[in-house]
């Protein structure tokens, strides 16, 4: 690739990252090609000032789609360009590779801290798995079997992972572009949002085997699911609304209209409370689980230089009736539930990409794709306790909170972590 080659030379991308850098390259390409194709001049009327490629360009190089000189990619446009018409993962993958590079080029770096250059420090890690498929971005944990879920986004399947051997045990084939998954500790079935056909697959993590293809709204974004009354959220970013799936017909029970766009979903089982965290809002709204209806919107605030801060991933501590908001401003809201108040902000490191709480030690974990962290916040003082180095273009986590083990994925490998108090 011709812009690649010339981050190369210009000292922007070291030579042994040129492989990485390229693969969020190529990646970012193809999913803006298919946005291209799906979208209209809506996408590129923001990239390119209303320039629309021919046919023939879509699968072309990234200099062919996007200004040449990596200075016209200031962070106003990318973050728009993330926030309305992306996948969190694929966005996430060109953002901690190709765009912190750019960003980084000549040590200049980016506003609100982009631009950290390659990575030289070793990842913390007590194993790395390497991934089944390709692009193993999102993932989830059933601590009641010891079993790690991982999409390959790029494979459209699943992998099954035993976090006892750390060996991936079966591959599983979903539907296309599976962006989230969510498991229900108590009926071992796990639920994938597949973005490009609006389904959620339901595949049963015994018998390695999908049962059921359930129809939802469109652009399924992220899934959570309610272990208590066994019903399943998913966000959907194409209509901005919730489908409600009943966990034992496999059915879509309800649909819930939002007033924006959703980019992630958790509930609550002991409150019974959904939580949806909305780009276009800049907000997280409340969802009562027995009714359906949306009863807050609780606003994120703001970043020091006015800049509405844009919720990505979300997660909520069930013991302590907190949720926690992580966004493109790099920092982390902390709403208590009870409230729906802003209890606190949180700075953590550069573009989070995804949150996970250990409920067993009320410790909170933010993966940073823009310089390959993970911030820990202690649930109890609300402040960054440790920041640990992990891989490259790492993007999602989820925690074992029975055995107190962090999990990784960078696309190529999933990191393991031993928690913080192990």
């Amino acid at each position: 690739m011709k812009m690649l080659r010339r981050l190369v030379n210009e000292g922007c991308v070291a030579p042994q990252d040129q492989d990485y850098v390229a693969a969020g390259v190529t990646l970012f390409t193809k999913r803006l090609a298919y946005l291209w194709k799906r979208l209209g001049p809506r996408p590129h009327s923001i990239l390119l000032g209303g320039k629309r490629p021919s046919p023939a360009n879509r699968d072309s190089d990234l200099n062919e789609l996007l200004p040449f000189d990596p200075t016209l990619l200031t962070l106003e446009v990318v973050m728009t360009a993330v926030t309305r018409f992306f996948s969190k993962s694929s966005l996430a993958l060109f953002l901690g590779l190709s765009f912190s590079a750019i960003a980084g080029c000549g040590g200049g770096g980016g506003q609100n801290g982009l631009g950290t250059g390659t990575v030289t420090a070793t990842p913390n890690y007590v194993a790395t798995i390497k991934a089944a498929g390709q692009e193993a971005l999102p993932l989830a944990v059933d601590p009641t079997s010891n079993l790690v879920a991982v999409l390959n986004e790029g494979s459209n399947s699943m992998s099954f992972i035993d976090g006892s051997s750390n060996a991936v045990t079966s591959t599983v084939a979903v539907g296309p572009s599976p962006l989230s998954v969510a498991v229900n500790a108590k009926t071992g079935l796990a639920y994938v949002a597949n973005s490009m056909n609006n389904t959620v697959s339901v595949v049963n993590t015994t018998s390695d085997a999908t049962i059921a293809t359930v129809a939802v709204g469109q652009g399924p974004e992220s899934v959570s699911v309610n272990s208590t009354t066994g019903l399943v959220y998913v966000a959907n970013s194409g209509d901005s609304s919730v489908s409600v799936i009943d966990g034992a017909s496999n059915t879509t029970t309800a649909t819930i209209a939002l007033p924006a766009k959703p980019t992630a979903i958790q509930v609550d089982p002991a409150t019974n409370m959904v939580y949806v965290a909305s780009s276009s809002g800049n907000s997280v709204l409340a969802i009562d689980g027995s009714s359906n209806a949306v009863t807050q919107t609780i606003g994120i605030g703001v970043s020091s230089p006015g800049t509405p801060l844009t919720p990505v991933a979300l997660d909520v501590d069930t013991a302590t009736d907190m949720v926690y908001v992580a966004d493109l401003g790099n920092t982390v809201s902390v709403l208590n539930g009870s409230t729906n108040k802003l209890a606190a902000s949180v700075i953590v490191g550069n573009v989070p990409s995804g949150i996970a709480v250990d409920q067993s030690t009320n410790m909170v974990y933010v993966v940073n794709s823009g310089d390959n962290t993970v911030s820990v916040i202690d649930g109890t003082s609300n402040a960054v306790s440790n920041t640990l180095d992990v891989a490259l273009n790492s993007f999602g986590v989820a925690v074992d909170g029975a055995t107190n083990l962090v999990y990784v994925s960078s696309g190529t490998s999933i990191g393991v972590l031993k928690g913080v108090g192990n």
